[in-house]
């Protein structure tokens, strides 16, 4: 039999909580001004406990009032709660301190390295990294488990022989928690924080229960999800002055449908809530009545009704809602995750437009959060973001893994360059020098393949460039080498504060101190706590090398968040799904609403499966969703509503949110259809912040320089540049620009094509009449040479060498087959060959790979070696690939160093990449070589009399079917501007 409760209430979803409950608290005053101040009054968290005070001042329209004691349900005071237990029962209460997360998570790594060898198998045991992750992971089952108040006694018994085996040893690695965790807190008189929070509650109940307070208590806003809590609500419904005020009681839903309610449903937890109190759902008094609240409340309490109860959506029609349920209610779908942001952003910015009005953004996703935080910053707008920035992602605590990250790459030139680059960096030196010399640094040693490691090679690189020792550039080295930490292996605490020397050194300037740069503003304080934590901590962390310190460090510091103090938007705020129960704004932005955001994804537990956890005694983890869906059906039901979703999240579609789906069913079952034009408003708004207000599309670049500065010699490979390529050719020779090398790059097949042409120039030049029997080992002895001289990384000899010696037999066979034919003349040969054009004379310039004497008929034979794919044979024979037939035309002219005029009989790639099955020699047949060489010469002539004339342009990329196999200048030719104008393409333009 349920009795008649009058003490239990609902403030239905729509409705303001926090202004409806103080208006309510106002009224039990009856006028009396220090009423309140005899009240206590639980509320869901600290957020929900500023919130109300902010609706206390809202109510007395700024005019000072003495507040109820607001205290969050989960923070008892424990001074005050041993005052009154003593009073209670002539005995102290004895509850200990509960262990910090920090400290918690470092013992029980600890305990997971300690692990024998029954445990974790021969290569399987963690780094220390990973034993961290591996602990908090441990700490979220501790609170999940001790939050239910279950023993960890049922686990000895939970898996029976049938189950798999990797269960059993997932059993056997929880013994960790089971008979090692308990003697290690109750040796440091600590205890775990869910233990201690259910301690503090029971005693609050067993106080309350035996002796109910004289003084109002009313708890409000929550809807029970923690047993402990569940329990002091039972105590308070009965205390002649408790009081229980539920968030948004769904009265609408049918009793079949309320008696078979999912873990997943919005109402689960109020059911449990009634059960308990063992109050019936009618009892519940409801502190409003609006009639367009009760009829959002119909809307969305038929939205989330229980699958097994659907079909009752077949009876809806036109009449089943009222239109104002879905007056202001706006959906938008976006196109992707940074639209979405966009979009959010500029509906925030036009709420802020109407005076005294709020808008608030709750958002799951902290990526989406981050996003619209920073698009609200191009109006000055710095929202509150309440759920803060993880500390390593804030100036200072990327500073600190930076300058860390440096040391423990050895000052690597990524490493170095986004250190000394970063705007507390000083070093002892000014800010504007030390800028300046990093530039000369970078330009000097960094670009192109790495240095040695550490400063050491990057002074040797350094050396290279003829520096004097005095340059600015050598002190700064040297002072880094005498303040750079050791990154042998240490006590953790050794490299904190290591860390915290050269932290703070490299931060210290002429004109500023280290600690005064570093540990200022709320990022910078954060971070000096946090530091503080760590040396206070005793020595449970083993050692580490500095690298190893850094993951550890960088875990840790994702773990902290830092929210501003001040100097965000008044009346804009960004809200977590905790952080938005009780929360009231004018304009409610409900975004990510795709399956795995919101409601979050049901993640799989890496301890118990789902008939586990339930033999075992945990709830189902789709409670998590329930919850999820209480908060979202509370928000969803405000006056002024916007629901987001994003259409694609990374490189594939989203799935809208079940609630989403849900919601047209039952529009469309119900004849209600919601208005677009908001939503093609705002979209439209944020498409157009970027939107240019006329395209003016550019021509393709054409410059047309003077004759005067046209280049005057090219080489064999210029002149292919100009021909495939003009602009090319003026942006390199006349304007003078060249690419810069990157920065610490590996090798590339450029540097592997110098090394092999090398090794076979020194082969071919040592042994010029004949080979030796024992050529092949020469070749690869001379190749191992030069591979231990080039200084060349592990990582990319370990794909390079095999490809040589590869090689080696292959061109070892063809080398003995030519030599039947030819003997070599020369390599790596400079030749020239002038002609006049007009006023001026032009030269055109090659290094020939290898000049060969074919048999006694004195003729030339012009061998390329090639280490990747040699020009397509079609292009040779239409000129456009023409180096060959220019090196042919210089050998018959007599223009290489050393080698008399000589008819051409051969040319030829030779292929050396060293892949399998690859034919070495590639000859290019040609019936007429006089003739071909001079058409060649012929051409060339053209060619050059074509670019000197002042009315040549020289345009870019002229022939689509002869583009350059790759351009340093695509950016200076901006291609993507003018490629796709179909008018442009059209044009006639030639070489």
């Amino acid at each position: 039999m349920q009795p008649d409760r009058n003490n239990i209430f609902t403030i239905p979803a729509g409705l303001s909580f926090a202004d409806e409950f103080v208006k309510y608290l106002s009224d039990l005053t009856q006028g009396d001004n220090l009423a309140l101040s005899r009240m206590l009054v639980l509320l869901p968290s600290r957020r929900a406990c500023r919130t109300v005070r902010e609706a206390f001042l809202r109510l007395s329209q700024g005019v000072p009032t003495v507040l109820p004691r607001l205290q969050p349900l989960g923070d008892v005071d424990a001074d005050e709660l041993t005052l009154a237990f003593s009073a209670a029962h002539d005995e102290t209460l004895d509850i200990p301190p509960a262990i910090s997360p920090l400290r918690r998570q470092i013992m029980l790594a600890r305990l997971i390295l300690a692990l024998n060898d029954q445990t974790l198998a021969a290569g399987q045991r963690p780094r220390y990294d990973q034993a961290l992750q591996l602990s908090a992971e441990l700490c979220r089952l501790l609170d999940q488990v001790q939050t239910e108040r279950v023993s960890f006694e049922a686990l000895k018994d939970l898996v029976p022989d049938d189950f798999a085996e990797h269960w059993q040893i997932t059993l056997q690695f929880l013994t960790i928690l089971t008979e090692k965790w308990p003697d290690i807190l109750a040796d440091h008189n600590v205890i775990d924080p869910a233990i201690r929070r259910n301690m503090l509650l029971e005693a609050q109940a067993d106080i309350w229960r035996q002796t109910p307070p004289d003084f109002p208590v009313i708890a409000a806003g929550t809807i029970a999800s923690v047993p402990a809590t569940l329990d002091l609500l039972t105590v308070i419904a009965d205390m002649p002055q408790g009081q229980i005020v539920i968030p948004g009681l769904d009265r609408h839903l049918d009793e079949d449908a309320w008696n078979i309610l999912p873990p997943d449903h919005p109402q689960y937890f109020i059911k449990q809530l009634l059960g308990q109190l063992n109050t019936a759902r009618t009892a519940v008094r409801t502190l409003s009545e609006q009639c367009d609240i009760s009829d959002r409340g119909i809307f969305w309490s038929e939205v989330m009704r229980p699958a097994e109860t659907t079909a009752h959506w077949r009876h809806l029609n036109d009449a089943s809602f009222k239109p104002c349920v879905i007056k202001q209610l706006n959906e938008i779908e976006c196109a992707n995750a940074q639209a979405e942001a966009e979009t959010i952003a500029v509906i925030m910015r036009e709420a802020l437009e109407t005076q005294d009005k709020t808008v608030a953004l709750v958002a799951p996703d902290r990526h989406l959060a981050r996003r619209v935080a920073g698009a609200l910053k191009r109006w000055g707008i710095d929202v509150d973001d309440s759920a803060g920035v993880p500390l390593h992602h804030t100036i200072k605590g990327a500073f600190a893994l930076s300058v860390g990250q440096m040391a423990a790459r050895q000052f690597s030139p990524i490493e170095f360059l986004k250190t000394m680059k970063h705007p507390l960096t000083r070093a002892g030196f000014d800010k504007i020098e030390l800028d300046q010399a990093v530039a000369r640094i970078e330009r000097l040693a960094l670009r192109g393949i790495r240095p040695a490691a550490g400063l050491d090679g990057l002074r040797a690189r350094l050396n290279e460039a003829e520096l004097t020792e005095d340059d600015v550039i050598y002190h700064i080295i040297t002072a880094l080498q005498n303040i750079a930490p050791a990154i042998e292996r240490a006590d953790f605490k050794t490299h904190v504060r290591n860390h915290l020397e050269f932290l703070e050194t490299i931060a210290t300037g002429p004109d500023i101190a280290g600690v005064d740069a570093l540990w200022s503003d709320e990022d910078g304080e954060a971070l000096g706590l946090f530091f503080a934590e760590l040396l206070q901590l005793e020595s449970d962390i083993p050692p580490l090398d500095f690298g190893e310190y850094l993951l550890v460090l960088r875990q840790l510091l994702s773990q902290k968040n830092v929210r501003p103090k001040y100097g965000t938007h008044p009346r804009a705020f960004i809200l977590g799904q905790l952080e938005s129960r009780m929360f009231v704004a004018d304009t409610l932005i409900l975004s990510g609403l795709n399956e795995g955001k919101w409601p979050p994804e049901v993640s799989h537990d890496p301890w118990m499966s789902r008939q586990m956890r339930e033999r075992f005694g945990l709830p189902a983890r789709e409670q998590s969703v329930g919850i999820a869906a209480h908060d979202f059906v509370q928000l969803a039901s405000a006056e002024n509503v916007y629901l987001t979703r994003a259409v694609r999240e990374g490189s594939g579609p989203a799935v809208p949110s079940r609630w989403l789906l849900r919601m047209h069913t039952v529009l469309e079952a119900s004849g209600l259809q919601l208005s677009e034009q908001k939503a093609v408003n705002f979209k439209h708004w944020a498409q157009q912040l970027d939107h240019p207000d006329a395209v003016k599309p550019i021509a393709r670049p054409a410059p047309m320089p003077s004759v005067r500065v046209r280049p005057k010699t090219l080489s064999v490979s210029g002149i292919e540049r100009l021909m495939r390529d003009p602009y090319e050719v003026y942006a390199r020779y006349i304007l003078g620009l060249k690419a810069l090398d990157p920065i610490d790059a590996d090798p590339s097949a450029a540097e592997r094509g110098q090394l092999i042409h090398d090794i076979l120039e020194r082969f071919v030049s040592a042994y010029p009449d004949s080979l030796p029997d024992d050529a092949a080992a020469v070749l690869t002895s001379l190749g191992r040479e030069r591979f231990d001289d080039s200084a060349i990384p592990p990582e990319v000899e370990s794909f390079w060498w095999p490809r040589f010696a590869r090689l080696v037999d292959d061109y070892m066979r063809e080398e003995r087959a030519w030599r039947y034919r030819a003997t070599p003349l020369k390599t790596e040969v400079k030749g020239r060959h002038d002609m006049q054009i007009g006023d001026y004379t032009f030269a055109v310039t090659a290094i020939a790979d290898r000049i060969d004497q074919l048999g006694k008929n004195e003729q030339a034979a012009i061998i390329d070696y090639k280490t990747g794919s040699p020009p397509d044979k079609k292009d040779i024979a239409a000129g456009i690939s023409p180096q060959l037939w220019l090196e042919a035309l210089i050998a018959r002219n007599g223009g290489f160093t050393d080698i008399p005029p000589m008819p051409v009989g051969y040319i030829g790639h030779w292929i050396v990449s060293g892949g399998q099955g690859r034919k070495i020699n590639e000859e290019i047949k040609c019936d007429d070589y006089e003739q071909t060489i001079r058409d060649t010469e012929d051409g060339l002539k053209h060619l050059m009399e074509t670019f000197f004339s002042d009315d040549t342009p020289y345009i870019a990329r002229p022939n689509s079917n002869a583009l350059p196999k790759f351009s340093d200048y695509t950016h200076f030719e901006r291609v993507s501007e003018w490629v796709y104008d179909n008018d442009l393409d059209r044009q006639e333009v030639g070489s």
